[in-house]
């Protein structure tokens, strides 16, 4: 049911926009909110502050477009458009301005009008914020009506009146800006992939590292159990006989010899201690 839903909003949106004269500059952009109307006016010049509040979708606004009522008055007049932030009174944060001229008072008696911000701006998705429409002559009338935008309110005269059919407008965003975006979060992913390949590599080495260090501990472990050995059996040779077959060679070696050497004594003590031992026994 949603999904048809929007179909239908779609279809009454362009019908609505098919009905409309589209002013002399094209649209930029994606429309994010939308008010399409076809109903009355009121002439800008004497209601100003004059403006429409909305609520962007997405983080970025590039452009606007606004509906004029068809007028009587020929002639043309610079028209300024502002966004501010929550109320009409906030500071602008952009600014556009160009000439437009009069909507002619023949069927459909609207105009579309597009303007384009020199460069994005940055808004809050969620957040309210105000299209405030400037006009130095009694020419444009902006076109409200019938029905009700869900996301704000009309501004006449500085003050809001949500009791009030809402003023036609489109907002529109920026693909390459969310492109953009796309790409950055794109290449902060690339770098965390690039860092976390490179932990794994420092990992894995130090995983071999230890591999190695635990190899050479085994094989050091191994060597001494081995040399222990050795030296227990020579501990327990016949008395006085002296230990000099040990197959080894180098400093370490001589060192051990001598050592083992000095706990045997000297020769033939041996052999009378261990006559004692026995004589001792019988």
């Amino acid at each position: 049911m949603i999904k048809k839903a929007r179909h239908a909003n779609l279809a009454l949106t362009t019908a609505i926009a098919l009905s409309m004269s589209v002013g002399s500059v094209l649209a930029h952009g994606v429309v994010d909110q939308s008010n399409l109307t076809t109903g009355g006016a009121q002439l800008i010049l004497v209601h100003q502050p004059i403006g429409q509040e909305f609520t962007p979708a997405v983080s970025t606004l590039v452009g606007v477009d606004i509906v004029f009522r068809g007028s009587s008055t020929p002639g043309s007049d610079t028209v300024t458009v502002n966004i501010r932030h929550r109320d009409i009174s906030s500071p602008i944060l952009a600014t556009t301005s160009r000439f437009v001229d009069q909507c002619p008072f023949v069927p459909p008696y609207n105009c579309i009008e597009h303007f384009d911000f020199p460069s994005p701006v940055t808004v809050i998705p969620g957040d309210t914020y105000v299209i405030e429409v400037q006009v130095t002559m009694p020419i444009h009338a902006w076109q409200g009506g019938p029905g009700d935008y869900p996301g704000g309110a009309k501004i006449i005269q500085g003050v809001r009146r949500p009791e009030l059919p809402d003023y036609g407008f489109q907002t529109y965003h920026s693909t390459d800006n969310e492109l953009e975006i796309c790409l950055e979060d794109l290449g902060v992913c690339e770098s965390d992939l690039a860092e976390c390949t490179t932990s794994s590599t420092v990992c894995r080495d130090d995983l071999a590292q230890a591999g190695e260090d635990a190899a050479v501990c085994v094989s050091d472990l191994e060597e001494g159990r081995s040399g222990l050995q050795e030296i227990l059996r020579l501990l327990n040779l016949p008395p006085g006989q002296r230990w000099s077959n040990y197959a080894c060679t180098g400093e370490l070696c001589e060192e051990t010899t001598a050592a083992i050497n000095r706990l045997l004594g000297p020769a033939g003590q041996g052999s009378r201690r261990g006559e004692r031992e026995r004589g001792g026994r019988r």
